[in-house]
């Protein structure tokens, strides 16, 4: 993205940015339709429902799939 910067200046910049972002929202909808993400990755893993205490020790930076995507979002909107 950078080099496009330096071709086409901010404009070029900005809709590369947007368009992967859009791209990538794309791709998360499919893994998040995919019948082993809804139920593994879609939601942040219950850690006190399931008895792992030690989750937090172990999985320093928890991620998933529906946390991505309210990110992925926020970003978008900003850029609205």
């Amino acid at each position: 993205l950078g080099a496009m910067a330096g071709a086409g200046g901010k404009d070029a910049s900005a809709h590369a940015s947007a368009k992967l972002y859009r791209d990538a929202s794309s791709v998360l909808s499919v893994l998040m339709k995919d019948d082993d993400s809804i139920t593994l990755f879609n939601e942040p893993v219950d850690v006190e429902g399931l008895g792992l205490f030690d989750y937090l020790d172990v999985v320093k930076r928890p991620m998933d799939l529906g946390t991505i995507r309210t990110r992925l979002n926020a970003t978008l909107s900003l850029g609205s």
